[in-house]
């Protein structure tokens, strides 16, 4: 399932677990059963993958916050800040400068 919303490519929004269900020959009862058997949910799954895309976008690009922000699907660039700061205890730029150290 993770590997599904992490081979999504931006523009495109990430898949609904209605989407996701269907791409797993699932219904969408059965997904989120398998992933609360997990500890999960589908939120706490597409939350651990735009977290492990922004570290990536942060350490590896030099596409600006905004661009970021936008291709992790984040309607506006300061929530993607106050996300990134609730994930890392740090802004966007910040974490940056110190990925990049």
């Amino acid at each position: 399932m993770r590997l599904l919303l992490l081979q999504r490519r931006p523009p495109a929004a990430y898949p609904t677990a209605l989407a996701l269900a269907a791409d797993c020959h699932v219904s969408v009862r059965t997904l989120i059963r398998r992933l609360r058997a997990e500890g999960s949910s589908y939120q706490a799954l597409l939350d651990a993958v735009r977290q492990e895309q922004a570290l990536w976008q942060l350490r590896h690009s030099q596409n600006s916050v905004e661009e970021i922000a936008a291709q992790l699907g984040f309607e506006d660039t300061s929530n993607f800040s106050r996300t990134v700061r609730r994930w890392f205890g740090q802004t966007p730029s910040s974490l940056r400068e110190r990925l990049r150290a």
